[in-house]
Protein backbone atom coordinates (compact mmCIF):
# COMPACT_ATOMS: atom_id res chain seq x y z
CA UNK A 1 0.00 0.00 0.00
CA UNK A 2 2.76 2.64 0.67
CA UNK A 3 4.51 2.28 -2.41
CA UNK A 4 1.30 2.27 -4.02
CA UNK A 5 0.30 5.52 -2.06
CA UNK A 6 3.68 7.23 -2.92
CA UNK A 7 2.68 6.84 -6.98
CA UNK A 8 -0.58 8.14 -6.55
CA UNK A 9 0.93 11.33 -4.42
CA UNK A 10 2.83 12.02 -7.37
CA UNK A 11 0.67 11.48 -10.01
CA UNK A 12 -1.10 13.74 -8.20
CA UNK A 13 1.74 16.41 -7.71
CA UNK A 14 2.00 16.04 -11.60
CA UNK A 15 -1.36 17.08 -12.36
CA UNK A 16 -1.51 20.66 -10.57
CA UNK A 17 -2.10 22.96 -13.26
CA UNK A 18 0.63 26.02 -13.01
CA UNK A 19 -1.78 28.76 -12.55
CA UNK A 20 -2.74 29.34 -8.98
CA UNK A 21 -5.74 27.82 -7.46
CA UNK A 22 -7.48 26.94 -4.70
CA UNK A 23 -8.86 23.35 -5.19
CA UNK A 24 -8.86 20.87 -7.23
CA UNK A 25 -11.44 17.78 -7.58
CA UNK A 26 -11.52 14.89 -9.97
CA UNK A 27 -11.27 11.05 -10.70
CA UNK A 28 -8.64 8.59 -11.43
CA UNK A 29 -7.89 5.14 -12.41
CA UNK A 30 -4.84 3.51 -11.57
CA UNK A 31 -3.44 0.45 -13.80
CA UNK A 32 -0.26 -1.13 -12.76
CA UNK A 33 1.48 -3.96 -14.55
CA UNK A 34 3.86 -5.95 -13.04
CA UNK A 35 5.18 -9.35 -13.78
CA UNK A 36 4.90 -10.70 -10.41
CA UNK A 37 1.04 -10.51 -10.73
CA UNK A 38 -1.01 -12.75 -12.95
CA UNK A 39 -3.13 -9.73 -14.55
CA UNK A 40 -2.98 -5.70 -14.04
CA UNK A 41 -4.06 -4.41 -11.17
CA UNK A 42 -7.00 -1.59 -11.23
CA UNK A 43 -8.09 0.70 -8.73
CA UNK A 44 -10.67 3.83 -9.39
CA UNK A 45 -10.87 6.63 -6.87
CA UNK A 46 -11.47 10.53 -6.72
CA UNK A 47 -8.69 12.92 -5.29
CA UNK A 48 -9.71 16.58 -3.88
CA UNK A 49 -6.82 19.14 -2.97
CA UNK A 50 -7.82 22.23 -1.05
CA UNK A 51 -4.54 24.62 -0.69
CA UNK A 52 -2.33 24.89 0.65
CA UNK A 53 -1.71 21.25 2.29
CA UNK A 54 -5.11 19.29 2.34
CA UNK A 55 -5.14 16.40 -0.33
CA UNK A 56 -7.94 13.07 0.04
CA UNK A 57 -6.62 10.26 -2.78
CA UNK A 58 -9.50 7.65 -1.72
CA UNK A 59 -9.58 4.27 -3.83
CA UNK A 60 -13.22 3.76 -4.33
CA UNK A 61 -12.59 0.31 -2.48
CA UNK A 62 -12.78 2.88 0.64
CA UNK A 63 -9.41 3.48 1.96
CA UNK A 64 -8.02 6.58 1.97
CA UNK A 65 -4.30 8.16 2.51
CA UNK A 66 -2.76 10.35 4.82
CA UNK A 67 -0.29 12.22 3.89
CA UNK A 68 2.96 13.55 5.31
CA UNK A 69 4.69 17.05 5.12
CA UNK A 70 7.31 16.58 2.99
CA UNK A 71 4.31 14.80 0.51
CA UNK A 72 2.64 17.79 0.95
CA UNK A 73 5.62 20.07 0.48
CA UNK A 74 5.90 17.74 -2.91
CA UNK A 75 2.68 18.94 -3.88
CA UNK A 76 3.06 22.45 -3.41
CA UNK A 77 6.17 22.46 -5.70
CA UNK A 78 3.47 21.13 -8.78
CA UNK A 79 1.46 24.00 -7.93
CA UNK A 80 3.87 26.94 -8.24
CA UNK A 81 5.12 25.15 -11.08
CA UNK A 82 8.27 24.65 -9.79
CA UNK A 83 8.50 20.83 -9.81
CA UNK A 84 8.58 20.88 -13.26
CA UNK A 85 11.84 22.53 -13.50
CA UNK A 86 15.73 20.84 -12.74
CA UNK A 87 15.51 20.14 -8.90
CA UNK A 88 18.14 18.24 -6.81
CA UNK A 89 15.41 15.48 -7.03
CA UNK A 90 14.40 15.22 -10.71
CA UNK A 91 16.32 15.78 -14.15
CA UNK A 92 13.25 17.05 -16.46
CA UNK A 93 12.84 17.02 -20.76
CA UNK A 94 10.22 17.52 -22.44
CA UNK A 95 9.40 16.10 -26.03
CA UNK A 96 5.90 17.67 -27.87
CA UNK A 97 3.51 16.56 -24.73
CA UNK A 98 5.24 14.67 -22.52
CA UNK A 99 7.48 15.62 -19.77
CA UNK A 100 9.87 13.04 -18.74
CA UNK A 101 10.96 13.47 -14.91
CA UNK A 102 14.43 11.26 -14.02
CA UNK A 103 15.13 10.91 -10.63
CA UNK A 104 18.46 12.10 -9.59
CA UNK A 105 18.75 10.71 -6.24
CA UNK A 106 20.01 7.34 -5.27
CA UNK A 107 16.77 6.32 -2.94
CA UNK A 108 14.42 8.02 -5.79
CA UNK A 109 16.16 5.72 -8.24
CA UNK A 110 15.48 2.67 -6.43
CA UNK A 111 11.73 2.89 -6.71
CA UNK A 112 11.35 4.82 -10.30
CA UNK A 113 13.75 4.69 -13.45
CA UNK A 114 11.91 7.98 -14.89
CA UNK A 115 8.39 9.44 -14.95
CA UNK A 116 6.47 10.52 -18.08
CA UNK A 117 3.78 13.05 -17.73
CA UNK A 118 1.75 13.22 -20.92
CA UNK A 119 -0.09 16.61 -21.33
CA UNK A 120 -3.23 17.87 -22.73
CA UNK A 121 -3.37 20.69 -25.09
CA UNK A 122 -3.63 23.38 -22.08
CA UNK A 123 -0.64 21.62 -20.59
CA UNK A 124 -2.40 20.14 -17.65
CA UNK A 125 -1.78 16.38 -16.45
CA UNK A 126 -4.14 13.80 -18.29
CA UNK A 127 -1.95 10.81 -17.36
CA UNK A 128 1.03 9.93 -15.57
CA UNK A 129 3.42 6.88 -16.39
CA UNK A 130 5.48 5.36 -13.58
CA UNK A 131 8.48 3.17 -15.00
CA UNK A 132 10.08 1.14 -12.30
CA UNK A 133 13.57 -0.19 -12.10
CA UNK A 134 12.05 -3.81 -12.13
CA UNK A 135 10.21 -3.14 -15.36
CA UNK A 136 6.91 -2.71 -13.17
CA UNK A 137 4.42 0.22 -14.79
CA UNK A 138 1.84 2.21 -12.89
CA UNK A 139 -0.31 4.31 -15.23
CA UNK A 140 -2.61 6.51 -13.72
CA UNK A 141 -5.30 8.56 -15.64
CA UNK A 142 -7.47 11.58 -14.63
CA UNK A 143 -11.00 12.21 -15.19
CA UNK A 144 -13.75 14.89 -14.35
CA UNK A 145 -11.00 17.36 -13.21
CA UNK A 146 -12.53 20.96 -11.84
CA UNK A 147 -10.16 23.33 -10.97
CA UNK A 148 -11.25 26.99 -9.00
Amino acid sequence: MKKGLLIGLLALSTLLPAQPFTHLDGRFRQVRESTLLSAPQVETGRLIYDAPDRVLWQYDSGSTATLPAPVLRFIGGAVNGSLLEETADFAVSRTDNVLTLTPKKPKMRKVFDRIEIRLDTRGIAEEVVMHEPTGDVTRITFSEMTYN
